[in-house]
């Protein structure tokens, strides 16, 4: 069993995963015969306000040149505690945006069981409105991130495995090395070291 990462260091790691490698996420979202064929991102978008700073958008536009907005938001647990915040900065992001907005929502569960709630129900007076959003869980992606296909979200094999010894460590070493461009490695190495589990 793992002990607790600090959710900012995490938090960091997957934001400069997302600013390098955009495509590996999209990957993970986008579904059926379209494709994202333009992705212009904006960093921390300010909406109106200022305690609601979201982690990422992109701005993307389809091959069947249908365009929306993506809001990437990370999480290390699942929690019922922010599903209020996403309710929020998803408003905020559709009342200053022409296309739609589509919020998706990383995470790991640790030990890979527990899910992510991904409905936000405000209920009174015997009513009930539902918000409800995409959610990511990337232990069911560690086979493809262990074969290469997905090597760029290496880093976080030790989380995903729920421990660290010299076979992962070596595990991702090689993983990393396999990125070309050698801003980009120092960046995904830098991920690893911020992400390592903690135990206690």
């Amino acid at each position: 069993m793992i002990g607790k990462i600090g959710i900012s260091p995490f938090d960091r790691s997957l934001k400069i995963l997302a600013r390098d490698h955009p495509e590996i996420f999209l990957k993970l979202i986008l579904k059926g015969d379209d494709e994202a064929v333009h992705v212009a991102l904006r960093e921390n978008p300010e909406v109106n306000l200022a305690e609601k700073r979201l982690d990422y958008a992109f701005l993307i536009t389809m091959k069947s040149g249908e365009k929306l907005v993506l809001l990437l938001e990370f999480l290390f647990l699942p929690e019922r505690g922010g599903l209020r915040d996403y309710y929020i900065k998803h408003g905020l992001m559709t009342a200053i945006s022409d296309d739609p907005v589509i919020l998706v929502v990383f995470y790991f569960s640790e030990g890979g069981s527990k899910e992510l709630e991904s409905k936000y129900a405000i209920e009174a007076g015997g009513l009930t409105n539902f918000f409800q959003f995409e959610g990511v869980n990337l232990n069911e992606y560690k086979n493809q991130i262990q074969d290469g296909e997905l090597r760029e979200f290496a880093p976080f094999l030790p989380i995903l495995e729920g421990r660290v010894d010299e076979r992962i460590l070596s595990e991702v070493k090689g993983l990393v090395l396999r990125e070309p461009d050698s801003k980009k490695r120092a960046n995904l190495f830098s991920c690893h070291n911020h992400s390592m589990p903690v135990h206690g």
